[in-house]
């Protein structure tokens, strides 16, 4: 049995960068807190970003923004820079 993402907080290494868009019909935002709630329990580090007023998919600014956004956070977890 493997088990959910909210039971396997306690085991995450880090790196992680958590992103959502307020009005998301498709995964509610409420699951994304969840799991920051369980990062937190868990004592661990993570990275959070809220994208006001998109969905599931980000539009326009937002998607400029988070692509850049995730440039920042691969260069600072995968390449050390």
């Amino acid at each position: 049995r493997v088990g959910t993402n909210i039971e396997l907080a306690k085991r995450y290494k880090g790196g992680l960068l958590l992103v959502t868009g307020d009005m998301d019909d498709n995964v509610h935002p409420a699951h994304t807190y969840r799991m920051v709630d369980a990062l937190i329990k868990a004592r661990k580090n993570f990275e959070m970003l809220v994208l006001p007023g998109n969905g599931h998919g980000f539009r326009e600014k937002a998607d400029k923004f988070f692509e850049r956004r995730l440039w920042y956070h691969f260069a600072k977890y995968l390449l050390g820079d």
